[in-house]
């Protein structure tokens, strides 16, 4: 699995991810969420097989959640798009493996 870990910033509370992966696979990731109190809070994405990428919102939870981690698979490609919290578009990519 690879994986994307992102800490929130005061300035950015949104992020679009795009899962870059082969027409008719199907794929699955996992969000990690930490808090300040140390607890963890663990999500499955599920990723439709049709089209070559999908595109979703990850919001901060709430005020004490710090980070999160996306774990993926090896064959898949994950690109992460900041999003201006004011205008909910993406402003430009700032990983992408």
């Amino acid at each position: 699995m690879k994986k994307l870990d992102y800490t929130w910033d005061e300035r950015y509370f949104l992020l679009h991810l795009q899962i870059n992966k082969q027409e008719g696979q199907k794929v699955q990731a996992q969000m990690i969420r930490q808090f300040r109190d140390g607890s963890t809070q663990q999500e499955m994405i599920e990723i439709k097989p049709k089209g070559p990428s999908h595109r979703f919102l990850v919001t901060r939870t709430h005020p004490q959640e710090l980070s999160f981690t996306c774990e993926y698979p090896q064959d898949v490609e994950l690109e992460a798009f900041k999003l201006d919290d004011r205008a909910y578009y993406p402003t430009e990519s700032f990983f992408k493996n």
